[in-house]
């Protein structure tokens, strides 16, 4: 009958002897033994540092399709960005493209979500702002305002500090409207 001949496996005669095969556990111990380092540098840490190239990549494609005016292309490569590794940038420039697109309500979705991730970003508050004139929410748009004029970005005129241009403006917008 075919099979492992027990003589000749205890024979010590290196000619004669048939190898014994490595049972699954020896296999997985050996190759976890030769290969540790490996696994060792191909962490989650690293796994998450190809994801955020990939999703600055990404980001990067969509600002060139921003700029040439192709928004729901730069909505879709702002949205794969997102998915590998999200940030307030990300969602911000989302909701430009949404703006330019007409879609208030996905651009007022990402803002908020760019302002929970970093609520310091005061260009996602201004955006916030344009956001709900356009929705014709004038009491979300005047605290906005507010909340701009108090920690948004200042000019010196006359030697006295005044809001940004672009917080003034929407501020005439908010009180013309």
């Amino acid at each position: 009958p075919m099979g492992f001949d027990a003589a000749a496996l205890m024979n010590n005669d290196a000619k004669t002897a048939t190898p014994v095969p490595k049972s699954r556990d020896e296999r997985l111990r050996d190759f976890y033994a030769q290969h540790s380092t490996a696994l060792e540098e191909s962490t989650p840490w690293q796994l998450q540092q190809t994801e955020v190239k990939e999703s600055q990549e990404l980001r990067k494609k969509g600002n060139d399709l921003f700029e040439a005016q192709d928004y729901e292309a730069a909505v879709e490569h702002y949205t794969a960005a997102i998915k590998k590794g999200s940030s307030s940038v990300l969602h911000s420039n989302r909701a430009a493209a949404y703006m330019m697109l007409g879609w208030w309500q996905q651009a007022l979705r990402d803002c908020k979500a760019a302002l929970r991730k970093d609520p310091n970003n005061v260009k996602v508050l201004e955006r916030q702002g344009r956001i709900f004139l356009a929705l014709d929410d004038l009491d979300a748009a005047s605290s906005v305002v507010v909340d701009l004029e108090q920690r948004g970005p200042k000019e010196t005129f006359n030697g006295s500090e005044r809001p940004a241009l672009s917080v003034r403006r929407l501020r005439w917008l908010t009180e013309a409207a």
